[in-house]
């Protein structure tokens, strides 16, 4: 065989040798998947300028590393975990997320995509205002004490997660601080009290609240702090007051009378009037009727005879009663007007009317010897008040006195609304044959009752007690018992 066979099958040889040689190991690749593990199950839940990333961590051992990358930026863990936090995302349009794994020749798994718009700053500034507080007196009318309260603090576009800090200064200087954190602030109230303020003073409220964006309605994952300031003069809370004019005084703008507020939109206060004077009521001191609070828009509830409607064409309201000194009360929210009486020992302060019902139990203040006398001490029905009269409760839920005795008597104020003649009934009741009751008026006696038996002491009767001749105005009225034995609830007046 010459030399250059030789060399020729020796190539062949090394030829066919390199062949297997591949082929073993190409035999090994088929076996294996060279991509590392891939991502499943991502989630991405919203920051502020941030986003939160998590996943299925990968079962693949050949996983070395996690990559996130979004635009030109990318996150690489050290090792491979389950979660990633995004931080500086100020942008205000979306993100979109590549997340896989690598082995550790940096061989890439198949991807994973999720899109995130951030909560950025500019988000923040442009849909997350906290409100300005409310300010009212404590009371409802002294401003040197007020409480400031915020309501809705959530909305759509953000939930209040309920504390608040505050720092109160006046003239630079802190004079209160705190947390605010109401018992109510799930609902969206937060309030604060600040008492004894110097109410011609400037103060500055600072005030901070934690608050989560809310995107789509629902809370993202962050907490931001938002930050506001307010100034204010307590006085500048005060309740308006409203003003009022009184035809005895005068129908002209030098009569005003200043009446302060107690509530929202409720004036009182006490003025001497004259019989039949008309009233009006007014915004402000001026005399136009765009500023005055019309009359005809008002009712007197229930003590519909102390003041009406005056009917000389004009919004202006009529007191019927006399001369005296009365409490007004003016509600222009509910639109109604109440009228008591000052006068001294009246019970409740509003004598009782006639023609009416003079309730037994309604006899003046002053105690013993000056509304009333009573011959033992202490109330021997427990009822109504807590004074020296005898007073229970009647099977009709009406009050009467009791355990009368003779001597004693109970002072009335009343006011006749007209003179005329008037009868007289008295409600009574007795299980026995009773003795007398007795009107005094001005020192003279104007009505002699003899009562009679009724059957018990809860069966009233009204019987007759005659006729009377009354003048108009206010009188006082003495209630005399002479052997009385019996309880009475009322005494009742008709005009004829």
């Amino acid at each position: 065989m010459t030399k250059s066979r030789l060399i020729i099958i020796a190539l062949l040889s090394l030829i066919v040798w390199a062949c297997e040689d591949m082929h073993e190991n190409y035999k090994q690749y088929t076996k294996e998947n060279i991509y590392p593990g891939k991502i499943d199950s991502v989630r991405v839940y919203v920051g502020f300028e941030k986003a939160y990333l998590a996943w299925e961590l990968p079962t693949d051992p050949k996983s070395k590393n996690i990559v996130v990358k979004y635009g030109q930026d990318s996150i690489v863990s050290e090792v491979t975990v389950d979660s990633l936090v995004v931080s500086g995302l100020t942008s205000g349009s979306g993100y979109e997320f590549e997340i896989y794994s690598v082995d550790e020749f940096w061989n890439k798994s198949v991807k994973a995509y999720k899109t995130m718009l951030p909560v950025s700053q500019m988000w923040v500034e442009n849909n997350m205002l906290i409100p300005t507080p409310k300010v009212k007196p404590v009371d409802g009318v002294h401003t040197d004490s007020l409480k400031v309260k915020w309501t809705s603090l959530s909305n759509d576009f953000m939930h209040y997660v309920g504390v608040m800090n505050y720092s109160l200064k006046k003239d630079g200087a802190e004079v209160a601080a705190g947390e605010g954190l109401s018992d109510d602030w799930e609902n969206g109230n937060e309030e604060i009290k600040f008492s004894d303020l110097d109410i011609t003073a400037s103060y500055q409220l600072d005030y901070s609240m934690r608050m989560i964006p809310r995107v789509s309605s629902k809370d993202i994952v962050d907490t931001i702090s938002l930050s506001k300031t307010m100034t204010f003069v307590p006085n500048d809370y005060a309740l308006k007051p409203a003003y009022l004019l009184v035809e005895s005084n005068g129908w002209d703008a030098n009569s005003f009378i200043k009446v302060n507020a107690i509530a929202e939109g409720v004036y009182r206060g006490t003025f001497n009037l004259k019989h039949n004077d008309r009233i009006r009521v007014f915004e402000t001191q001026e005399m136009t009727t765009d500023k005055q609070y019309g009359y005809a828009h008002f009712s007197s509830g229930t003590l519909s005879p102390l003041i009406v409607q005056s009917t000389d064409g004009n919004d202006n309201m009529e007191l019927i009663h006399a001369d005296g000194t009365y409490i007004l009360e003016i509600d222009i929210v509910s639109k109604k007007v109440i009228v008591s009486g000052t006068v001294d020992g009246v019970y409740n302060g509003l004598p009782q009317l006639i023609p009416g019902r003079l309730e037994a139990e309604n006899f003046n203040t002053g105690g013993e010897g000056v509304g009333y006398h009573d011959s033992d001490g202490g109330n021997n029905g427990g009822a109504y008040r807590a004074e020296d009269v005898d007073i229970s409760s009647g099977p009709t839920g009406n009050y009467n006195i009791g355990w009368t005795g003779t001597g004693e008597w109970l002072l009335y104020t009343v006011e006749v609304l007209e003179t005329g003649t008037y009868k007289v009934d008295f409600s009574v009741a007795s299980p026995g044959s009773p003795g007398k009751f007795i009107i005094e008026s001005g020192d003279t006696d104007i009505v002699t009752f003899q009562a009679s038996g009724t059957g018990g002491w809860g069966s009233f009767q009204l019987q007759d007690g005659g006729t009377v001749d009354l003048q108009a105005g206010r009188h006082v009225f003495k209630l005399k018992m002479d052997n009385p034995e019996m309880n009475i609830d009322a005494i009742v007046f008709s005009l004829q």
